[in-house]
């Protein structure tokens, strides 16, 4: 990985096993530093980001949704990504001066099926952008 601070391009670090570097003490992922961490379904965000916020590390996420959840109906997959978003909306921010939001891709958890309904991903796409409206609403 190359670090943007070196000149280079943003670094993304992703662990299908849902941030198990960022589980425990000694994690390993506390001394690497990409710009990005890809978290898969099994890592709640709001968890991965207190723990980068207590090591006072400056890290963006990525994730989480399962993928499987866009099979659900349209009221089950409102509530999931709600669900996500309220977590992680709780959680520390990044540094003083931010949301709690800042610094959040939200997105699969790892990929998208080919047979994943359009429609699904519309409502998907549309609580993710009115529910995280609505946190960021003084």
């Amino acid at each position: 990985m190359v670090n943007m601070a070196d000149g280079g391009i943003s670094s993304l670090g992703s662990y299908s096993d849902g941030g198990r570097m960022l589980r425990g003490p000694g994690d390993g992922m506390s001394d690497s530093i990409p710009d990005v961490i890809g978290l898969d379904w099994t890592m709640s965000v709001a968890k991965a980001r207190s723990r980068l916020v207590e090591k006072n590390k400056i890290i963006a996420l990525q994730g989480n949704l399962d993928p499987l959840a866009l099979f659900a109906s349209p009221e089950q997959i409102e509530a999931q990504a709600k669900k996500i978003l309220d977590g992680l909306g709780k959680a520390p921010a990044l540094k003083t001066g931010l949301h709690p939001l800042d610094g959040h891709i939200f997105n699969l958890g790892h990929g998208i099926s080919q047979f994943t309904n359009p429609d699904s991903v519309t409502v998907l796409a549309k609580t993710v952008i009115e529910h995280s409206e609505h946190l960021r609403r003084p």
